[in-house]
């Protein structure tokens, strides 16, 4: 249902080496030549993953996250499940990557969203409301967590930010946010 830009995503990243993907879902990567880390809380994933990936060794299954020694932290269509605590622990963390993409963040609440989606992506209301209703994705068993733009720049004064257009389909609803840490000398956007 996320239909990731894995060609945008691959610009931003083209200069770093190793890429964690936090709360990975079933994977969204196909072919990269960087070292790639899955990890999902989901554990039922990890057999999915195990198997979907056995044949690309760039690509690591993680049964805990590792939060060190790698240079991208991906989290895509995570960060709304995030309560304000778990933001704070994994905000810790955050400031051992080089770079950290949160993609796929919405905008608006959930009720907003869904009249966004009657009039833009039907289909993809449709899908969600079927996934929310028979609760088939994991995601759906979580809670909802909406976090304005103005939230999200407070929490995190600590670092570099650059907002751009959603990395997943939804460009109108939902948006990804770059971060760098302050303390990292070169500046993310300028080199």
């Amino acid at each position: 249902m996320n239909d990731f830009d894995k060609k945008k995503f691959s610009e931003i990243i083209k200069k770093y080496k190793s890429v964690l993907d936090y709360g990975c879902g079933y994977g969204i990567f196909n072919i990269s030549k960087k070292i790639n880390y899955l990890y999902d809380s989901d554990k039922k994933l990890f057999s999915i993953l195990k198997n979907k990936y056995k044949k690309k060794h760039h690509f690591k299954i993680l049964q805990k996250p590792k939060f060190y020694n790698i240079d991208v932290l991906l989290m895509n269509s995570v960060f709304q499940y995030l309560t304000p605590q778990q933001i704070k622990i994994i905000k810790k963390k955050m400031k051992n990557f080089k770079i950290v993409i949160i993609s796929d963040i919405p905008k608006y609440s959930r009720i907003i969203e869904a009249i966004f989606l009657f009039f833009l992506n039907p289909k993809r209301l449709i899908q969600g409301v079927k996934n929310f209703l028979f609760k088939k994705e994991p995601y759906t068993k979580l809670q909802f967590n909406y976090y304005p733009i103005k939230v999200i720049k407070k929490e995190f004064l600590d670092f570099e930010i650059k907002i751009i257009p959603n990395l997943g389909c939804e460009k109108l609803t939902r948006y990804t946010i770059i971060l760098k840490n302050k303390k990292i000398k070169k500046n993310l956007f300028n080199g």
